[in-house]
């Protein structure tokens, strides 16, 4: 880092004032990311057993595949609503007038706090498609697998408001939908924290463009395959 232009006194007051940003010698910043989570790999295993994931199957399919796609995604559940209520936490902790006790617990106890995840077959979502006018994108894999991801509710309708207001108080639900929505993309991708989630030989292919959500029914939706 330079500081060009800038006497030696004010450089030695702000390396005083801001020691953490500095490196070795005052070259090079040190950027620390957040963890993604502060439990441990253990930890998450326990916490995921207790998680529910929808599994809408109707036909004959590779129950071992299934197993795989449901633990990767009780994992990332786990984490999402660790992310989701660190985030609400501290909007209570700063705005208790927008964000009371009663709303924390409000969310909290109604899973407005948590992903909604859904595994199907190709006759049910082709049948979610078919009802939300998507016949575009009907699949035609008589042994296909799909993931079918929801932001909490209502964040699911409001994720591009900044407020959501009930009364006199206001949720800020696409704050909430921006701090978490790229755990989803990069956990999903496998770009990123494999060592948490154990995504595997698990390959997601989004079958919904840009710009396609329809609220309630699916944010994002994956055809699930193992790569080969």
């Amino acid at each position: 880092m330079t500081f060009e232009g800038l006497s030696e006194e004010t450089i030695r007051a702000f390396e005083e004032a801001f020691p953490d940003i500095l490196g070795p010698n005052d070259e090079q910043p040190v950027v620390s990311e957040p963890p993604v989570t502060n439990h441990s790999i253990e930890e998450i295993i326990q916490l995921a057993q207790s998680v529910e994931i929808s599994c809408q199957i109707t036909t004959e399919v590779d129950e071992e595949k299934i197993a795989k796609i449901k633990s990767f995604l009780q994992r990332l559940s786990v984490v999402y609503e660790e992310q989701f209520n660190t985030m609400l936490d501290y909007d209570h902790l700063n705005s208790p007038n927008i964000v009371p006790t009663s709303v924390v617990e409000y969310v909290k106890s109604h899973g407005l706090n948590k992903a909604r995840f859904t595994i199907t077959d190709t006759v049910g979502i082709n049948e979610m498609f078919a009802l939300v006018g998507r016949e575009r994108l009907l699949q035609d894999d008589p042994n296909g697998i799909y993931v079918v991801f929801n932001l909490p509710k209502p964040a699911s309708v409001f994720w591009q408001k900044s407020e959501y207001r009930t009364k006199n108080t206001a949720i800020n639900w696409g704050s909430y939908y921006d701090g978490t929505i790229d755990l989803i993309r990069e956990a999903i991708s496998g770009h990123a924290y494999e060592d948490i989630f154990q995504r595997g030989d698990l390959e997601f292919d989004r079958l919904n463009p840009n710009k396609d959500h329809f609220p309630n029914y699916y944010y994002y939706v994956y055809k699930v395959e193992e790569a080969r």
